[in-house]
């Protein structure tokens, strides 16, 4: 399974002391893509959010948002929780 790494430079998370380190993108079982956060520092496990097939440009909203690349209005439906 190809991966990709996306880096995010320190970006801080309004609710919370979670610093995001990068983005890793893998592609799922089911055809769509499994995208995991990791934070800097230990005090925060990986955290993982799974995109079905069919749900691209909810994924890509996702990553936009969170590795701070402008992308105009978020629709991946998620609430901010971190």
């Amino acid at each position: 399974m190809a991966s990709s790494v996306v880096e995010v430079e320190g970006k801080k998370n309004k609710s919370g002391p979670k610093v995001v380190a990068r983005l890793e993108i893998k592609r799922a079982m089911d055809g769509g893509h499994v995208v995991t956060h990791h934070y800097e520092g230990y005090a925060h496990e990986p955290k993982s959010y799974t995109f079905g097939k069919g749900e691209g440009a909810r994924a890509a909203g996702h990553i936009a948002r969170h590795a701070g690349l402008p992308h105009g209005q978020a629709t991946d439906g998620e609430a901010e929780e971190e």
